[in-house]
């Protein structure tokens, strides 16, 4: 498998990363916080029913557009935790579909490296992940699949229905994921908590276990390690197939 590199010299942990409760100043009504929501440009407003959603450009951008997404009641930002039960499920799905051609839309939950685990968000970028260049070549019509070519276990499906209904499933048993849409697919890498932190640093997010490398040094780590680094906070092959047959036993 090949690895997409991002070099991102500039990808520094947040300055206030490490203070109480500051975290969520970014996106609830604090117009004195610097990098408060209410202080940047809507980049996109989107709308699944009667809900809208308001797109902001990202204060640390990986690469190209890079957005942030938040659920918006027409006064501010609700404080909602950073899970995805079905009826969330169902929302990222409607917004998965009105993203651009060249955006794949992604949500890591707390516990799957969320940068900001306080708040409910989802982020949006304009690259595509190598794990969508190999779905293209699987069909559509199984409700849900394992990526058997994938190093670890990663759950595809093109329809919203299976997916919100994964999503759920995760968030009632407390697991962390990750979730990406692009293409009219669906991936979830269900998550594990590695037995310690990991080397170089790395934090894998959606992105990364998705096949995209984002490093500071862009030589410092080869993709086979990279693999076997994000492979220890991912499930085997084995225990994806289980979900899949608990969600739609007829997946086969």
């Amino acid at each position: 498998m090949k690895y997409l590199l991002i070099h991102s010299p500039g990808r520094k942990k947040r300055p206030f990363a490490s203070q109480p409760g500051t975290y969520c100043k970014l996106f609830c009504n604090d117009p004195h916080h610097p990098d408060s929501i209410l202080n940047r440009p809507v980049t996109k407003e989107y709308r699944i029913g009667d809900t809208v959603f308001r797109g902001f450009p990202n204060l640390y951008p990986i690469a190209g557009c890079h957005n942030m997404i938040l659920k918006f009641d027409g006064e501010g930002y609700p404080h909602l935790p950073q899970a995805m039960d079905v009826e969330t499920g169902k929302e990222f799905a409607g917004l998965a579909e009105q993203m651009p051609e060249d955006t794949v839309l992604y949500f890591n939950s707390k516990g799957a490296y969320a940068s900001i685990p306080e708040h409910l968000h989802f982020q949006s970028i304009d690259l595509k992940p190598p794990v969508f260049h190999l779905l293209g070549r699987l069909p559509k019509t199984k409700p849900l699949q394992v990526v058997e070519q994938w190093p670890f276990g990663i759950i595809a499906t093109a329809s919203s229905e299976h997916f919100s209904r994964l999503a759920g499933l995760l968030n009632e048993r407390n697991r962390p994921f990750n979730a990406l849409a692009m293409d009219g697919w669906f991936v979830v890498v269900p998550r594990v908590v590695p037995p310690g932190p990991l080397r170089y640093g790395i934090k894998p997010g959606a992105l990364e276990m998705a096949g995209v490398k984002i490093l500071e040094d862009a030589t410092a780590v080869s993709d086979e390690e990279f693999i076997r680094i994000t492979a220890q906070t991912a499930i085997p092959h084995s225990e994806a197939h289980k979900l899949c047959e608990i969600v739609a036993p007829e997946s086969g």
